[in-house]
């Protein structure tokens, strides 16, 4: 992002594949590079030409589908899990009433897991009027519900 080129040569030279590796929020190298503008172009380029750069790439989600998502979605007696769609076209995740903290990062067929927690997955499924999302954390499942069923 910065427009080091000798720098992410050097790393990339001592750790190979590390190009492919995603950062701590899930952002690839090419991805800051990008987001670099023009003092990282070359950056930006050379990383383009290692082929593999961009690692996974998310399944893209229309901004109908994201909204078909978000709501408060209820388990146990009183526990509430909100789901909002944020400006950029993301989804984020939180207590109800909190600060939203985590964004999700789809990973296709309604599954999403946290920024920096892939081992964690995030399922919807159901409808507009009734949808079901169940958290699979290992050694944990969440199910909570949002619509007709939600109590």
């Amino acid at each position: 992002m910065l427009g080091q080129l000798d720098v992410v040569k050097a790393t990339i030279a001592a750790s190979p594949g590390i190009h492919r590796i995603p950062g701590p929020h899930s952002i690839s190298l090419l991805t800051h590079a990008k987001a670099g503008g023009a003092q990282a172009e070359a950056v930006k380029k050379y990383l383009e030409s290692l082929g593999d750069a961009d690692g996974q790439a998310s399944p893209a989600q229309s901004a109908d589908e994201l909204a078909a998502l978000a709501g408060v979605y209820k388990f146990g007696a009183d526990g509430e899990i909100e789901i909002a769609v944020m400006k950029n076209g993301r989804l984020q995740f939180g207590r109800k009433g909190t600060t939203h903290r985590f964004f999700l990062i789809p990973a296709g067929a309604g599954v999403f897991h946290p920024v920096g927690a892939k081992a964690v997955g995030i399922q919807f499924a159901g409808d507009v009027g009734e949808m079901v999302m169940t958290i699979h954390d290992p050694g944990l499942v969440l199910t909570a519900r949002r619509g007709a069923a939600a109590r």
